[in-house]
């Protein structure tokens, strides 16, 4: 488990593209894995209250287009990388980011 294996493509698709980078709502950047490690347990905390990514819809009441929930699986993958210590990367592959 990896940052940039595991992680990285999780953060980049629901947190860094929209409000997680400069000049935007969010209170911090999550563009680097330097970004996401300062904030591991806060992230793992709050995907698994679900309180983030934020979506107001609940589930059950129709599909909808841009949809950002984590399933169960990504937010046991932030938990999971909390618990081995953050490790960053096997070897230079990093998703793009938006």
């Amino acid at each position: 488990m990896t940052f940039n294996q595991q992680i990285a493509p999780i953060v980049y698709r629901n947190c860094s593209s929209s409000l997680h980078r400069p000049g935007e709502a969010a209170p911090f950047s999550l563009l680097s894995y330097e970004d996401a490690r300062r904030h591991a347990a806060q992230i793992a905390a709050v995907t698994k209250r679900r309180y983030m990514p934020p979506w107001l819809p609940e589930p059950g009441h129709g599909e909808f287009a841009e949809d950002r929930r984590l399933t169960p699986g990504e937010i046991q993958l932030f938990e999971e990388w909390v618990k081995q210590g953050t490790p960053a990367r096997s070897h230079g592959w990093r998703p793009p980011a938006a």
